[in-house]
């Protein structure tokens, strides 16, 4: 692979932006450290350092993107031709600094915690289109070395990097707690199943994909692995075609369409009405866990009371349910804090941002994207990733990724109509 600035430049966005959750943890005495060997002041300095740079990284995207809109707006004397999902995920984060001010949250923590995200999303919308096999190729290059440390430590270390002393003892790993690495395991099997499409290498897809199921096993993420599964028998299910991966037809867009609004009707249905009692056979025999979903179900309802006691702005940013736990659930966790209008806000983003495998004219790479973004609305169903960073990034590839795709076509069209 030839080494070029551009490359260069995505591979330490790319380091600063996985910065790896475990490693806060080290040395901390809120928590146990495990390895021990991690815990020296270098690594320390280095953490800070990647965290730090991060931060300046993250709301200098924001400020030149934010720039560059009014700019396009002044020069043209116009309004915005068009509403862009990272428009709407600004907003969502304005919105949310505001909510957290008002509950007497500790706005800079939030500010910065929003700044990373969205900075990470403005950043991979903006090499999405300049160059989307690049991008995927770095990005997918650094989660496998990041997954398979993550991989050789869970094995050396199954009580995890450090282990918390909550009641649970909580084991954290390079990724953080178990469930939590949800996202991240979703976006490296994703980009694999993209990078098929341009190096055609179904043994390298094979072996980053066994990987992946490795590290879902040695943490014991039960979400992690219904989620991985699903994104797993999908892809290979609709991509069993010639091309599959990443043409597909409109009977398979219809299917997968019906499917996304299926598991939405079964998040709603679990949240609200308790449905996964019907769901007995896999939770309890095979999962084994409780229908209450480890207590989940009686935080959801605790949380909808929260709810209507404070339902236009919520309680802030890192407001807890109960027992210092937060709601375990997108929708609740919304609900709870940011209030109907973020609540609608962000659902407003998701609907942006799913609408782009449809921008290209035969649907290219849709399938990778359509089946992470099923898996990933499972995974929200238990865990909450709001602001995760792998979730912000299956979500930017899913409303910037195809555009590339239909500019291409279309000067490729432009082109053979102009030799004609």
């Amino acid at each position: 692979m030839k080494i070029s600035l551009s490359k260069i430049k995505i591979f330490i966005f790319s380091i600063l932006f996985f910065i790896p959750e475990g490693m806060s943890t080290i040395g901390e005495t809120n928590f146990i450290t495990n390895a021990l060997f991690l815990n020296n002041k270098i690594i320390h300095y280095i953490i800070k350092l990647l965290y730090w740079t991060r931060n300046i990284v993250g709301i200098s995207a924001i400020v030149i993107y934010i720039l560059y809109r009014l700019y396009n707006v002044s020069y043209h004397r116009s309004k915005l031709k068009k509403v862009e999902a990272s428009d709407i995920l600004i907003l969502f984060g304005i919105w949310v600094i505001f909510v957290s001010d008002r509950n007497n949250v500790n706005v800079y923590s939030v500010f910065i915690l929003l700044s990373n995200c969205i900075g990470f999303y403005l950043i991979s919308r903006k090499e999405l289109l300049r160059d989307s096999e690049e991008y995927t190729n770095i990005l997918l290059f650094v989660l496998t070395i990041l997954l398979t440390i993550n991989l050789g430590l869970a094995i050396k270390y199954p009580n995890g990097i450090t282990t918390g002393k909550d009641y649970l003892s909580t084991p954290y790993y390079f990724f953080g707690t178990k469930n939590q690495t949800t996202p991240i395991l979703l976006l490296m099997s994703m980009l694999s199943f993209l990078k098929v499409k341009y190096t055609k290498n179904k043994a390298e897809c094979l072996c980053e994909n066994m990987i992946i199921i490795l590290n879902t096993f040695i943490m014991k993420s039960g979400t992690g692995l219904v989620c991985i599964l699903l994104n797993l028998i999908l892809n290979i299910f609709f991509g069993k075609k010639r091309l599959g991966w990443y043409n597909i037809n409109n009977k398979n867009i219809s299917i997968l369409k019906k499917i996304v609004c299926c598991v939405i009707i079964l998040m709603i249905g679990i949240v609200f009405f308790d449905l996964q009692k019907k769901f007995s056979w896999l939770i309890i025999d095979i999962l084994k866990k409780d229908v209450t979903l480890s207590g989940r179900t009686f935080l959801w309802k605790k949380g909808i009371y929260q709810f209507f006691q404070k339902p236009f702005c919520g309680y802030g940013y890192g407001h807890k349910i109960d027992l210092g736990l937060y709601g375990h659930n997108l929708i609740i966790e919304l609900m709870v804090t940011t209030g109907i209008l973020g609540v609608s806000i962000y659902f407003l983003f998701l609907a942006k941002a799913f609408a782009g495998p449809e921008i290209a004219r035969r649907g290219v790479i849709s399938v990778p994207l359509i089946c992470a973004a099923i898996a990933l609305i499972v995974g929200n169903i238990s865990e909450a990733f709001i602001y995760n960073i792998s979730q912000m990034a299956i979500l930017c590839y899913m409303a910037y990724a195809s555009i590339r795709i239909k500019k291409l076509e279309e000067n490729r069209n432009f082109n053979i109509v102009s030799i004609r």
